[in-house]
């Protein structure tokens, strides 16, 4: 008898996302981000949020561990340097306060 390994997150809530309804989800909040402005305001920057943890769902670190990790690693590398940019520019500019634009210094 052997025993199976605890996963952190349920198979089933993971089969269930990856299916249809969890990639419509994630495609949609990405379009409304992208239509209403990603940093426009605090739903917008709920819904890049949600976006960028979404896409983690395909792209995140359980995929180092992929029997095919040696012909997807560009995919999942660049998914996860999106994710990790996005999410910068989220925090950044919420530190910059509600009514202070953001401005690029070269």
């Amino acid at each position: 008898m052997s025993l199976k390994k605890p996963s952190l997150v349920p198979v089933p809530f993971i089969k269930r996302l990856v299916r249809g309804a969890g990639l419509a989800a994630a495609t949609s909040a990405a379009a409304a981000a992208i239509i209403i402005g990603p940093l426009s305001g605090r739903y917008a920057k709920a819904l890049t949020v949600f976006a960028a943890v979404a896409a983690l769902i395909s792209f995140g670190p359980q995929k180092y561990f992929d029997a095919q990790f040696a012909l997807i690693w560009p995919a999942v590398l660049s998914g996860q340097l999106a994710v990790l940019i996005i999410l910068t520019q989220v925090l950044r500019h919420a530190s910059l306060g509600p009514n202070r634009p953001a401005t690029v210094t070269a």
